[in-house]
């Protein structure tokens, strides 16, 4: 049985045309059902502009209301029918493997937490990115809650890393830091 994807139709700014896209490329290169979460008549307009997106398994599920990048995160609790939140509910309800969205970070985090519910012995989500490498084979990248730090293993390896601490593994803030955190993390993985 394939890998069931909600996808929030309406995350990026320019939504649902990129979303789409994304949905399209998935079903055909991975075999994944996808469920496109957005307002039903945007999503399906936009939908019956890609010919091939008829023969692949591609729904739309109907969420009344979305959150945008200008939204603060309250927005959350002010759209109730949105569709960060009706696809994280595919999710906890066991309709779809996963879930993933374009847009407001912030409100993403909050939405998952409040509709899922934390990991146990963690206090935050961390946010995964997929990049694309020289070689071919796409490279993930976590910021991960210092919390998670007891939980990788890296603590064998590490004694300085030690579980439930705030471990700065960075120099300044930005991506460079980031990196240094990642390669950090997969040293005292090794």
């Amino acid at each position: 049985m394939p890998s069931v994807i909600a996808l929030d139709a309406m995350g990026s700014d320019r939504a649902p045309k990129p979303e789409i896209e994304g949905a399209i490329q998935a079903a055909r290169q991975y075999g994944v059902r996808v469920l496109l979460v957005g307002p039903e008549s945007l999503v399906k307009a936009e939908l019956q502009r890609h010919l091939a997106a008829a023969r692949l398994p591609i729904e739309v599920v109907h969420a009344s209301e979305y959150i945008t990048m200008e939204d603060k995160v309250e927005a959350i609790r002010a759209k109730r029918d949105n569709s960060m939140r009706v696809g994280l509910r595919l999710v906890r309800e066991g309709q779809a493997n996963g879930f993933v969205t374009a847009g407001n970070t912030g409100a993403a985090m909050a939405t998952a937490k409040i509709v899922l519910g934390a990991v146990p012995g963690l206090d935050r989500p961390a946010l995964a990115a997929v990049f694309p490498t020289a070689p071919g084979n796409p490279a993930t990248t976590y910021s991960l809650p210092s919390t998670v730090i007891g939980v990788t293993g890296v603590e064998r390896s590490r004694p300085d890393l030690r579980p439930g601490t705030v471990n700065t593994m960075a120099g300044p803030v930005g991506m460079p830091s980031f990196c240094t955190a990642i390669m950090n993390l997969f040293i005292g993985l090794r």
